[in-house]
């Protein structure tokens, strides 16, 4: 029996942040890394919502525009 694979905080956003960047494709990076795919776009979703608060805490007009 495989053990899993546990993978660290810092290798999850490097991994996610290149994925957003759209470097390679998740289908690249997921054999680059030796990783699933599906695992690489759930890291994205997280890696998204704290760009947008990010975003929206350096540029405070925008919130007005994202809720119309």
């Amino acid at each position: 029996m495989t053990k899993r694979k546990r993978h660290t905080a810092e290798f999850k956003a490097k991994v996610a942040l290149a994925a957003i960047r759209e470097d390679l494709t998740t289908a690249e990076l997921a054999k680059k890394y030796d990783i699933y795919s599906t695992i690489i776009s759930s890291w994205i979703k997280p890696q998204s919502r704290t760009w947008l608060r990010l975003l929206m805490a350096r540029y405070p007009l925008s919130r007005r525009f994202l809720r119309a």
